[in-house]
């Protein structure tokens, strides 16, 4: 497929009825099953400075999402938002969404026949919300290369909807050896298709969520229990799943639009697994922002972390074609 072309999937249909305060329409939705557990949350205070118009914490760099590319191949799919997908007010759950992002960045690879397309491991994803889809939205994703290292790059997603929804998402793909499992160099037949869209930015992979010590703060845990359904054929917690936490977490909170959400995967968690989920929050300094911090531990050791923050700049950012 030549740059810049662009592929749909699916044909999507419109909604009918007012979801909460929101003047968009939506069907009535059914209640969909959640994990029920004892609400814990620690909250403790660290001391943070604002980075020049970001939310950013002074142990963490600032992150600033890479706008569309007016060269380069762009790939784009389509999905509806099915009742399955949403959570009991109509709102696109988080790990529905990843699920749609990651089938068609595979509709991508696959699309252009790349040799070693299963040979990426997710490193961090970040998923930015302006405004959260809803139950019968049709969804437009498109997804492009946004920059690159010498063994990963970034996958970038743009998620937009019929009735107002955006999404930005950034992944960081690791290329690995799938023999040895070591991250190894991008070929060239991967920079053949997607180094032209990146423009020559470049991305780091290191890790960029500490442990809970490593913060500052006072985590509070709980047991989170594993479900086969949780598990690819790879015998690993599919990332998707990890986003369950998520929505469990913000189902006790009053969390708006817009905001910020990074997950950084570790070593990776597996069936036979024993679980906790820490807590803890934290504000800036000023006190005007809070974020909140979640880890995934098995044996008091994070195998993956997370933080959840107001969007920088309130959610406005530079979306013209580089």
């Amino acid at each position: 497929m030549d740059g810049g072309q662009t592929r749909t999937v699916g044909r999507l249909t419109e909604p009918s009825r007012p979801l909460g305060g929101s003047n968009r329409e939506v069907p009535s939705a059914s209640n969909v099953n959640r994990i029920s557990r004892t609400t814990v949350r620690g909250v403790s205070e660290a001391s943070a400075e604002s980075h020049a118009g970001t939310n950013v914490f002074p142990d963490r760099p600032p992150f600033e999402m890479v706008p569309r590319p007016g060269v380069g191949r762009v790939f784009t799919g389509e999905r509806r938002v099915r009742l399955g997908d949403v959570d009991p007010s109509g709102r696109l759950r988080f790990d529905a969404l990843t699920r749609y992002t990651q089938d068609v960045s595979n509709d991508d690879t696959t699309d252009v026949g790349l040799a070693d397309d299963l040979a990426f491991v997710v490193r961090r994803t970040t998923v930015d919300t302006h405004q959260a889809a809803i139950f019968g939205e049709d969804l437009i994703i498109a997804t492009f290369c946004g920059r690159l290292g010498r063994r990963w790059a970034e996958r970038r997603l743009i998620v937009t909807g019929s009735l107002g929804a955006r999404y930005d998402v950034a992944t960081l793909w690791v290329h690995i050896d799938v023999d040895s499992g070591r991250p190894r160099a991008l070929n060239d037949d991967f920079l053949r298709h997607y180094g032209e869209a990146a423009q020559g930015l470049t991305v780091s992979a290191r890790h960029q969520l500490r442990a809970p010590d490593q913060v500052g703060v006072e985590a509070v845990r709980e047991p989170w229990p594993l479900r086969s359904v949780d598990f690819d054929t790879f015998g690993h917690m599919n990332n998707a799943a990890y986003w369950a936490v998520i929505e469990e977490h913000l189902s006790r909170q009053s969390a708006t639009d817009p905001s910020r959400i990074t997950i950084e995967y570790g070593a990776g968690i597996a069936p036979e697994d024993v679980v906790a989920i820490a807590f803890a929050g934290r504000r800036r300094a000023d006190g005007e922002d809070q974020e909140d911090l979640l880890w995934w531990e098995v044996d008091g050791q994070p195998a993956a972390s997370a933080a959840i923050e107001s969007l920088p700049d309130g959610g406005l950012m530079n979306t013209t074609s580089r």
